[in-house]
């Protein structure tokens, strides 16, 4: 009786994940980076939620040279770290969900800019208190 439970459930759980994970297929298919005009491209667009119920959306750009300067998975990786600490900065909070979304709804809270150059990085963010950008060489974002 116990293994007619157990396998069950397991084929319960099962079903479930199929149909979980042919939704999510699209998304795992679809590429987040973008090489136009000899520049690699990603923009994501975000919802930040506090524990107190209040939101942040947020709109996340970066750019940089396709060749010589930064490889596609480095690029990746320091938009997605960028992007994700000054939205979490941003709503004065620790503990916060992140949700990606499709699309802008309205206007953003906050735009986040990243350029990366072969001599460094420069992140520029746009809120209510106006345009602020941070620039420095690759040696001392590594720092």
């Amino acid at each position: 009786m116990k293994k007619l439970f157990l396998i069950v459930l397991l084929l319960a759980a099962g079903s479930g994940l199929g149909a979980q994970a042919q939704s999510y297929q699209e998304d795992l298919m679809a590429n987040i980076v973008k090489v136009e005009g000899g520049k690699m491209l990603a923009t994501e667009y975000y919802i930040v939620s506090k524990d107190d119920g209040t939101t942040l959306q947020v709109m996340a750009h970066a750019e940089a040279p396709a060749a010589g300067t930064i490889s596609r998975d480095n690029f990746l990786m320091l938009f997605s770290f960028i992007s994700h600490t000054l939205s979490e900065g941003f709503a004065h909070e620790e503990d916060v969900e992140i949700r990606e979304i499709d699309s802008l709804i309205g206007k953003p809270d906050l735009n986040i800019n990243i350029y990366m150059a072969k001599a460094g990085v420069q992140v520029e963010f746009t809120d209510d208190g106006g345009v602020h950008r941070q620039t420095m060489p690759w040696s001392d974002f590594f720092k």
